[in-house]
């Protein structure tokens, strides 16, 4: 994994000056959140399996976040929706992060359908 960027902002999109470039933004936030070592701080209580570092100094919407060995982020078909598999495959969270430049936002929450097996059965696979 790499370290965290902010993906780049260019407020003179908003002029129409580049069609798609918002979309291309959210692309490439999706990208750097899946390339590097972090997660959102919001919600990073949730997963106590996660190795936690400081949130980042240089976007506060992160922290350092190191996945136990077999677990993985991964892409969704949606460029603001990501998720973390476990060693087993199954999905443990889904990760929100909206990079446009005038409206970021970032956090992690519980799969509902992880929730249910554990609810259901009280173990974790």
């Amino acid at each position: 994994m790499g370290t965290w960027q902010t993906p780049e902002s260019r407020p003179e999109w908003l002029l129409g000056g580049n069609p798609g470039a918002i979309e291309n933004q959210e692309a490439a936030g999706q990208s750097a959140l899946l390339n590097a070592d972090v997660l959102p701080a919001d919600g990073s209580s949730l997963l106590p399996e996660v190795r936690w570092g400081d949130v980042l100094p240089q976007d506060p919407l992160f922290r350092e976040a190191h996945l136990p060995d077999g677990w993985l982020k991964r892409a969704t078909d949606h460029t603001m929706w990501s998720e973390i598999v476990d060693d087993h495959g199954q999905v443990r969270a889904k990760i929100f992060y909206k990079a446009a430049f005038y409206d970021q936002d970032a956090f992690l929450n519980l799969s509902k359908a992880f929730i249910e097996r554990y609810v259901e059965t009280g173990e974790e696979s």
